[in-house]
């Protein structure tokens, strides 16, 4: 919203002047050349219109009213930090070219959805004594490090997609539609497709490290004796995303109220700071079990990096 300070003295006049508009009529210029007048002339004419300095006018054939200009924007170019402030502004703005966010929201449930029948549909085929199905899925759809020597690198991002229980798919895809609505609308919808798949790789990388180097270490340190062979474990699901999304939003709403198991309600921070905080425990003590702490970590700490170097002092509560 605009301030004029405009001389009470040009209300005496009822014609000022618009030296943007004068080349293009009394020259004749083509729009390249008048695009070129306009970027020379707004500095100095946006602030002398402020100043009501044009309020006699040295082009008097030309009647623009003095109150006409007064209600325009002024032609002022913003300032680098002035443009810095109005992105802040519109940052996680959706633009009419991003996509919907109702659209990527059930895009991505629809690709774990499809993900899973393609798992039942091999568990099926092994059930009848053809293990192929089963095989394809277990090297193209789980994260470790037979896949990644292998050159199946894609599993790091695919993995994320893949589900093979009921429980597993559908607690994930009730926590993510529970939630994305909000975080898309924090980022924005091109940046969340961005923000989703990094941290879906960044949790496939942290079980990755945590199989191969953390664990074995603390397992040597608990039996002090020898280091316990690796284990290359497989790890899947779209927790580790999920966990990112999470953070974010108890980052940037930490006083909002969640419910946990329906019924409890917290803030988000407490909440979800306390979920994180768990999977940090089984982690480091090596009780994670079958659930992937490691992974749920990974991605959580990518949501709290993300918050901090992207989204911190961007948003207002």
């Amino acid at each position: 919203m605009s301030r004029w300070t405009t001389n009470p003295l040009a209300t005496r006049f009822t014609h000022a002047v618009s030296p943007i508009a004068w080349p293009q009529k009394q020259l004749g210029l083509g729009p390249r050349a008048l695009a070129l007048t306009r970027t020379v002339f707004a500095p100095v004419t946006g602030r002398l219109f402020q100043q009501g300095a044009f309020q006699l006018g040295p082009f008097p054939t030309i009647k623009h009213s003095l109150h006409l200009a007064q209600s325009a924007s002024p032609s002022v170019p913003r300032s680098r930090w002035a443009s810095t402030l109005q992105s802040w502004k519109n940052y996680g703005r959706r633009s009419s070219s991003e996509p919907d966010p109702t659209a990527i929201i059930y895009s991505i449930i629809g690709i774990n959805t499809v993900v899973f029948l393609l798992w039942q549909y091999a568990i099926m085929e092994r059930k009848n004594g053809d293990p192929r199905w089963a095989k394809f899925m277990h090297d193209n759809f789980y994260s470790n490090w037979s896949s990644l020597e292998a050159g199946r690198w894609w599993t790091t991002l695919t993995s994320m997609f893949s589900h093979n229980t009921v429980l597993h798919f559908g607690l994930n895809m009730l926590v993510f539609h529970s939630f994305a609505n909000t975080v898309l609308h924090i980022i924005g919808t091109s940046r969340f497709i961005v923000f989703y798949l990094a941290a879906g790789a960044m949790s496939s990388v942290a079980h990755l490290m945590y199989s191969r180097y953390i664990e074995p270490a603390m397992k040597k340190n608990q039996y002090s004796l020898f280091s316990p062979a690796f284990r290359d474990t497989s790890s899947h699901g779209a927790s580790g995303a999920i966990s990112a999304s999470l953070m974010l939003f108890a980052l940037t709403y930490p006083f909002t109220p969640i419910r946990l198991f329906f019924f409890v309600e917290v803030p988000a921070i407490v909440g979800i700071g306390g979920y994180v905080a768990y999977d940090l425990y089984l982690a480091t003590t090596g009780q994670q079990g079958v659930v992937d702490s490691a992974a749920h970590v990974g991605g959580a700490a990518f949501g709290v990096l993300y918050w901090f170097f992207a989204v911190r002092g961007m948003r207002r509560f």
